[in-house]
Order: C-alpha cells, then structure tokens, then sequence
C-alpha cells in the first residue's frame, strides 16, 4: 500500500514538473514570435513621439528596439520641454542606458578624427549651442511676463554629475577633456 501512495506522488510530481516546463516553453515560443515593436515615430506627431518614450511601453520594449525608435525619433528639443516633469523624468529613465551608448560612441567617434576634422567639429559645435543659446535666451525674453519664465526643475550640475558617475572612467575622462577642448577653441577662436 505505501509502495502505491509513492508511486501516485511521484507521478503528480512528475506530471506537474512537465506542466510547468510546457508552459515554460510555449511562453518562451510565444515571445520569441510576439516581440513588442515601437511605433514608426515618422507617423507620430512631435509631441506624442517623444511622449512615447516616456511611456511604459516604451520601457517593456527589447534594447535594440529602444535603440532603433531613438535613432528613428531624432532630438526635439521643443516637444521635450512641453512634457510634465514626471514624463521628463520617466524618459530620462527610459532612454538613460541609450544616451550613455550614444555618448560613449560619440566621444570615441570625436578622439579618432584627424585633429582638423576636431577642430570643424568643435565649431560647429560651438555654432549650434550658440545658436541654442539666443533661441532660449529669445524665449525667456518672450515669456519674461510669465511667472514660469525657467521650467527646469532641478540643479542641471547635479544632473551632470549623476550623467557623469554613471559613465565608465574612460568615457568620462574622454567627455570631459572633449569639454575642456571645446571651452579651449571657443576662446580661442572668439580671441581672432
């Protein structure tokens, strides 16, 4: 009689051990051919395309996924800073491990370039944040009789120094001599 209540408990076991392991892989299978896909941001208006990223949909997407909706969406500067704080800060977490990529690759692209080709860069570079520069100075300017006149919440140097102790020591030293080389030409170059 015990010899049949054991065999009846290792058959429940192992009929449940093979339930668990069918439903393991049917899962697996499933996800494998029903991997989340990104809308086209091309289709989306400015706003709703960087709104998207700041969605939980975003977030459940796969990496490469993430990467390519980045790339495809493009800065937009002005639709970011129609977002609410939490949305800034949700895309912030979303994308974080994208930009630091993005950056460290920018940075290795800058210090293997010719010392001419750094030099176009830096200037036009420092073209393109001047020209930021007068367009956000232009729009506080505007909106001087608005009580809101500085939507940034937040210390942007902590900001910074939390971008910078997330990067690997090498990126972070080659970031911040590029920033040193920048700050180095424009003075040079505003001197002429």
């Amino acid at each position: 009689m015990k010899f049949k209540e054991m065999d009846r408990k290792n058959k429940i076991i192992m009929i449940s051990g093979i339930s668990v392991a069918s439903v393991t892989l049917l899962a697996t299978i499933v996800s494998a051919f029903f991997t989340p896909k990104a809308p086209d941001p091309k289709k989306l208006g400015p706003i709703k395309k960087v709104s998207y990223m700041a969605s939980k949909q975003f977030a459940g997407l796969p990496e490469q996924e993430k990467i390519k909706y980045v790339k495809s969406a493009g800065r937009s500067r002005g639709a970011y800073r129609q977002l609410s704080s939490s949305e800034r800060t949700a895309l912030s977490k979303n994308t974080r491990k994208i930009r630091m990529k993005q950056m460290k690759e920018h940075v290795n692209k800058f210090f293997a370039m010719s010392e001419e080709e750094q030099n176009k860069y830096l200037d036009e570079r420092i073209a393109q944040r001047d020209k930021w520069r007068k367009a956000r100075e232009a729009r506080r300017t505007k909106s001087s009789s608005s009580t809101t006149t500085n939507r940034r919440h937040g210390n942007r140097n902590a900001w910074r120094q939390g971008v910078m102790e997330g990067m690997d020591s090498t990126t972070r030293a080659r970031m911040m001599e590029l920033r040193r080389r920048m700050r180095e030409r424009r003075k040079m170059t505003q001197e002429k």
